[in-house]
Parts: C-alpha cells; structure tokens; sequence
C-alpha cells in the first residue's frame, strides 16, 4: 500500500503527531507506573450486530472492518447532533460543513471512505431508515443525494453505533456500497439521565447552541420493558461576511447623484455565510414485551419537527428584482423550511425448530413544508404579498421483513445459515406552491424609474416554489431475497458469503449481488482478512421525480444578475428534449483486505485496504444554458421561461482506493489513573475512470458539456486524509478528553482549471474537563476547535456580496471555535 501515500499524507500524519503533545501530557504524567499496567475492557472486545448473523463475534473477531461509537463517546462531544459527534470520531466518515448552501443547508450529509452519502445504507436497530425528503441540489460536495437525515434520531436514545467499513449490500440492499451505519437504540434498564448544554462561537459571540436531553427506562409488568427519550435542541445564526466597499452602489442615483442614504446605509448585505438558524425537538420509545422463554414482541418509534430558517442573497434598491415601495431599502428574503420525521417499528421475534426467527415491519415518512418570507413576486406589482407557500416533498417508506438463522454443527464446527425475504413499497411526493408565487402578474415598470418600461420578471424572489407542472407522486415496490452463510472451518479459519436477488418494479429492474468473506487468525492476537463483493445503488423516486424552480444570482460585469434556474424532472419532456434517460441503478465491485492485531494487553491494530470501482453513478449535469440550449427547447415546444437548466443522469464511473488503520490503548496505571488512547487515520483516493458523453441532442451545440469538471470536481471533493488522535484520561471524580482531528487537503474544482483551489489541511483541537459533583450529578466545560481555527481563504470577498472567501465542504466550518457547557443529572 505504499504506492498510495504521497507527500500529503506524511505531512498529514506528521502535522497531526506533532500537535499531540496537549493529549500526550497527561500519559506522561502516568509513565512511571507503566510497569504496573492492567488490562482494561476495550471497544474490541464487544459484541456486534452488524455485517454477521447468528453467532456472536466482537469487533476484532470480524472478517470485516467495524467501529463501535458508544454512549460515552458521544456525551463527550459538544455537537448538537449525532451526524457531526461521527464525523469527530470516524476517521472515514467524511461530513462537509452545513452552511451558506441554501437548501442543501437542511439535510446533513456524511458518507463513508471518499464516495457519495447515498453510498452509505443506514440502519436503526438493524432494521432500514427512510430517507429524507429533500434532494440536496444545492449543496457543495454530495450534490443529488437524497440520505438518511441523522438529525431526526434523538442522541439520548443511542445505545451505540455501529460502523461497518465494507460494502454489505448482499447482505442488507441498496445503498450499502461503501458502508452501513447502524443506531443501536437502549432497550433495557430502569435509569434515567435529563442533561442540558449552552455553547457559543468564540468570536462574535453567534451561534449559540441550547440543548436539552434525557431519557427513562421503565420496567412493566410481565417483564415488559420501556425506554423513552426525547431531544431538544435549538442554533443560532452565525454569519462570517464582511461588509462590502462604499464604491458599491446599493441605491439607484438622483439627479445623477449618488443617493443619500449611500453614506448610511448598512452594508452588511449577506445573512447567510455561516451557519443557518435551526431549532428542533424530537422524541423516541423502544418497548420490548416477553411472550413466553423463546418469543418476544418488540416495538420502537421516533418523531421530530425541525424548523430551518434560510436567508438568501441580498437584493439591492437598485435592482429589478425589488420594488421601493415594499423595501425602499432593498431585503434579504428568507426560507423557512419545516421537517416532520416520523417512523414506527413492530415485530416478533423467536425460535422455531431451531431457527431463530425475526418477523418485522417498519415504516417511515419524511415531509419538508417550504414557506417564503420577507419577499415578493415583482411582476405582481406593489400590491405583491410578502409571503409565499412554495410547496411541499415527502418520502414514505415502508418495509417488510423476515429473517431467519440456524447454526449446525458440521465436523465439529459451525455453519450458520441466514435466509430473508424483505419488501419495501417506497411512495415519493411533490405538492405545489402558492400559484401567486409562480404568476407572472404582467407589471410594467412605470415612468421616473431607470428601468421604466421593462417587464417584471415573474416568480417569488429565492424561490418561486413547486409548480404545478412539478409536482408529482411516483411509487415503487421492491422484493429482495438472500442467502447468508458462515462457516468457522477451523477455530482459527473463518469463511463467510452473500447472495442476494433484488427486483424493482421501475427502471431500476433487477440485480444480483454477492459477497464473499473470509479470516485466518495465525497466532493467538494476529490475524488477516479480506473481503470481495459487488453492490448497487438503486436511483430514488425523488432523483427521477425531482423538478423545481429557483432564482439564483450570477455576477456579470460586476453586477448581480438573477438567473432562472430549472431542475427537470428525467422523465419530462424538457429533459428529455435535452437528452435524458431512464435512471437505472449504479453498480460497485469492492475488494478489502486487513491485518488485526493485539500485541499486547490493551492495545489493538488494525489495517484495513479497499478498492470501490463504482459505474454508472448518478449525477447532477451542468447547468444548460445559452441560446443554443434555449432553440433546442422551443424546438420541442417548451415555452417556459429558462434561464438555465440541469437534470439527474447516470454520469461518471469512478475508482476509490485507499486504507484505514486504527490503533487503540487501554491501560490502568493505578494511583495515576486510567488512560486510553487511540490513534485512526483514514486515506482514500478517487479517479474518475470514465465520463458520459454528451447525448446526441446537445453533440452538435458547442462549448456545451453535459458533465463538466466543475460537477466532476464536486464527486471527488473528499479530503484524501483524515485522522484523529483521543486521549482520556480518568482519576477519581475527574475526566479529562483531548482529541486532535486532522482534515487533509483536498482542491475546489472549478469549470476552469485556472480557478481550481487547493484548500489546505487544517488540525481542530477539541478538551472536554468533566467532574462527577456526586453519584448523579455531572458537570462538563470544553471546547470544540480549541484554537480557533479557520480554513485558509481562497478568495478575496465578492465585490457586491461579502462572502466567498472561505472553500466549502470542509469538515469543520468556517465560524471558528466554540466553548460548551453541560450539566448532566442521572436519576
């Protein structure tokens, strides 16, 4: 593997050692009593659940790669949400920064090992999540994807979380092409913890976090059981734009004078550079009823309401796309984004001769409701309201499922076996916006104005919502069927593989795919495996469905322009017009191969290589603008305004390699106390190994490219490197973490190359100090990003906007550090 590490990967490792030394303080501290070390219960030594059925193995006992995230490491973590708790403690779960994105600003994102997040299949209790609603069209790494939205799943219901780093879509379905995350939900016990927080930038005091959480276990009679959790949380705005130069006319002149109001005018244009105000609540149940010795009925459940609120682009007094009359002074519209996310789980599970049996049902909804405020729809006139429903999407999942294992005894050893039968009926909906958001209101501009005479141009400012021509309601069915089989031949050599058959009702069609595993364990604490399967990822309703319209401004000849753009949906006839097809789904082939070993008492090492050819993945095209593109519209009799257009199709293959290592120390050292340390580092590279060609509608229109280096940029924006260092240290009442997190550079495509940009890598300090008051009662200071860290800038401020110094999609932000403060009372 060392053909794969270039110089940036010894810088990245060599930037991270060195700036240790604040976590490396304290086990110095207990050098002295090294001789007296104690083997201490480590993660690797726990059972798992995922990516094997039946026998029980831990983590170093598994043919593939797995991390455990437990309770306790996420209560050390001031993030508000359990997506961005993973991105501080999974070296190759990679997680752009929210912010200044739009939409794309809803939905967190995070994937595994470089590739896309709908390449990562997320489970609850082993069961499937739904997915989100919402496209992220706007968003800049992951563009097109429609995820699991973590945020939804209340952290104080998470008994642990279970990483498995290798493709599993044999076993599990579509979307396990890089991964499976599985939320292991607590289900027994009568405690009970209620724990708030306050946090806050460093500077300029924004984006104050508040969070309220906790959770209940209650014992029923019958020896039922019955855990309830619930989650509260709320985010303030943080904005890092600066304001722009007084040579920046915001006001139309008078009498060829600058206007007055230019000497006093505010010109701090831009609201949403930085991160989006957000607050939410959610709540959750997990019920287990005994039936007799063999037979159990379980049930589990969550719901949340979120409410985002988006601010969009300036739109200056002196524009078109503003009135004087409703905002003498120009405005900022807003979005407000409501999300309800609800699921429910049911089943029974048992032996029947011999077989352990789990029969299960669960669905889930996802619904976003978008509601226009402080805007206007100029053609509309004065008389224009000021708010606007936009519309509605909304995701329903519901699956079905029966799974099955027995183990027999062959030759003294075991052979498990593990059928299933699963059907999900998927139903994806698109519901219009106010008609008044979209109505071209005929205004003229009138007389003493610049633009007198004009034609207003029509649609709500930001977004003119979902028109009827977008909406839409598209179903599906999908039945699946598998085979898993494991086989201990030795009690050293382990063989394992996956069948699995897979048929949809749509163009996704239908797919075979296996997996093969294997372990050979040499010695006592040292062994080898590897892996080899094949995946795919279906493409969702919603990335055939999707359509909408926005207005989005450009800069030409320095001054803000609004540009129409349409989102087409594959099957309309203007995408079509522009040379769409049918979606169908992506298809991977994955090799992995790995070492494990345990030197010595508490020390663990693993090193794990993959390969993940992926073809045929689906992609955001370029936007399609220019008079050319507009004849061949007309050509075809749409007569719709369109500054610019884009649509989902199946775009690009692409090749990912590189390897993950993880070394993990646990050790007592007595009157010094206990320690742990543990060191990950992840490194992938991906090429893009071939690229669709134009279709035959646009070959003859030059300079226009389908999927251009801009978008093909975007696919491969993940850092190359990504590591982290943990300390913790334990005595007494006190705790003390440090964990160092190292984001690798990675470059900002462009469309051209001279305006590509190399964003360099950055090391994020985070402390946690915690002091156990009493028995119940816990108290937390600390700091995430404790030196205040910033991206390098890449650009100086826009002109007229004051923003887009900082890249987008780094895995920390651009709003520097933030302090934290948390009390935790258990009862």
């Amino acid at each position: 593997m060392n053909k794969f590490i270039d110089n940036r990967t010894r810088s990245s490792v060599q930037r991270l050692v060195a700036g240790t030394s604040l976590g490396l303080v304290l086990a110095a501290i207990a050098m002295p009593a090294l001789a007296q070390t104690k083997k201490a219960t480590s993660e690797v030594d726990q059972v798992i659940v995922t990516g094997t059925r039946g026998v029980q193995r831990t983590v170093i006992d598994s043919p593939t790669p797995i991390d455990i995230v437990n309770t306790a490491d996420l209560q050390r973590s001031a993030r508000i949400d359990l997506m961005s708790q993973l991105n501080e403690l999974i070296p190759s779960f990679n997680m752009p920064a929210r912010g200044a994105n739009g939409t794309g600003f809803v939905v967190q994102t995070g994937g595994l090992r470089g590739v896309n997040v709908d390449h990562t299949l997320v489970l609850v209790n082993g069961k499937r999540r739904h997915r989100t609603a919402h496209i992220n069209v706007r968003g800049f790494q992951n563009a097109g994807s429609q995820p699991v939205d973590f945020s939804a799943i209340p952290g104080s219901a998470v008994a642990r979380i279970e990483v498995l780093r290798d493709g599993a879509s044999a076993q599990y379905g579509s979307d396990a092409i890089a991964g499976v995350i599985n939320v292991i939900t607590k289900h027994t016990g009568t405690d009970g913890r209620i724990t708030t927080s306050y946090g806050a930038n460093f500077d300029e005091g924004d984006g104050r976090q508040y969070k309220i959480d906790g959770y209940k276990g209650f014992d029923l009679p019958g020896g039922s059981s019955l855990i309830m959790a619930f989650d509260a949380r709320q985010q303030t705005a943080s904005n890092r734009a600066v304001p722009v130069d007084r040579s920046v006319q915001l006001y139309y002149p008078i009498n060829g004078q600058p206007d007055p109001r230019e000497a006093t005018a505010d010109r701090l244009l831009e609201l949403n550079y930085g991160q989006n105000p957000s607050k939410a609540v959610s709540a959750s149940f997990d019920l287990t009823i005994p039936v007799t010795d063999t037979t159990e009925i379980y049930a589990y459940g969550m719901a949340e309401r979120r409410d985002n609120q988006l601010f969009w682009n300036r739109r200056r007094a002196n524009s078109t796309n503003t009135l004087p009359e409703i905002y003498p002074n120009g405005f900022n519209p807003s979005t407000n984004v409501e999300e309800r996310d609800g699921d429910v789980a049911v089943g029974v599970r048992s032996q029947i001769s011999g077989w352990d049996v789990d029969l299960g049902s669960t669905m889930g909804q996802n619904r976003y409701e978008f509601d226009g405020y402080n805007t206007l729809n100029v053609s509309l006139g004065p008389t224009s309201p000021t708010q606007f429903y936009y519309g509605t999407q909304k995701e329903m999942d519901w699956n079905n499922s029966l799974d099955i294992t027995k183990g027999y005894d062959v030759n003294g050893s075991n052979l498990q076996v593990s059928l299933g039968l699963q059907h999900r009926y998927e139903n994806y909906i698109i519901g219009a916006g106010d008609p008044l958001a979209f109505k071209d209101g005929g205004y003229i501009f009138p007389a003493g104005r610049p633009n007198a005479g004009q034609r207003a141009l029509s649609g709500a400012q930001a977004q003119t919502g979902f028109l009827p021509t977008e909406a839409s309601d598209t179903h599906r069915n999908n039945l699946a069927g598998y085979i898993d089989l494991g086989y201990d031949v030795t009690k050293s050599w382990f063989i394992g593989g996956a069948l699995r058959q897979e048929h949809f009702d749509d163009s996704a069609g239908n797919s075979t795919i296996y997996k093969v595993t294997t372990r050979y364990e040499v010695i006592d604490g040292l062994a080898f495996r590897a892996a080899v399967n094949t995946g795919f990822k279906a493409p969702t309703l919603g990335q055939a469905a999707y359509g909408s319209t926005n207005s989005t401004i450009q800069t030409v000849n320095a001054q803000p322009v609004i540009n129409l753009v349409k989102f087409l949906p594959v099957n309309s006839s203007a995408a079509k017009a522009l040379g769409s097809q049918p979606l169908t789904p992506e298809k991977s082939l994955s090799y992995s191969a790995g070492v494990t070993a345990q030197p010595f008492s508490g020390m663990t090492l693993t090193l794990d290589g993959y390969q993940i050819q992926i073809d045929h993945r689906i992609a955001l095209t370029e936007l399609l603008q220019g008079a050319p593109v507009l004849a061949i519209l007309k050509a075809n009799g749409i007569t719709e305004q369109i500054d610019s257009a884009q649509y989902f199709t199946n775009a690009i293959d692409t090749r990912t390699r590189g390897f993950d290592f993880v070394a993990t120390y646990r050790w007592d050292a007595g009157d010094y106390g206990r320690f742990s340390h543990s060191f990950s580092f992840n490194y992938n590279e991906s090429k893009i190994t071939g690229v669709i060609a134009n279709p035959p509608q646009l070959k003859v229109l030059p300079g226009v490219v389908l999927f251009g280096r801009s978008n093909q940029g975007g696919l491969l924006r993940s850092p190359k490197t990504k590591a982290n260092f943990t300390t913790n240290w334990r005595k007494d009442n006190w705790a003390v973490t440090v964990q160092l997190n190292d984001y690798g550079t990675y470059t900002q495509t462009a469309l051209l190359a001279a305006d590509d940009r190399v964003v360099k890598a950055k090391t994020i300090t985070n402390l946690d100090v915690t002091y156990n008051v009493t028995d119940n009662i816990t108290l937390s200071l600390g700091a995430n990003n404790l030196f205040n860290v910033y991206p390098d800038t890449i650009n100086l401020p826009g002109t007229t906007t004051g923003t887009g110094m900082y890249p987008g999609g780094t895995g920390y932000g651009m709003t520097g550090g933030s302090y934290y403060g948390r009390l935790s009372f258990g009862f």
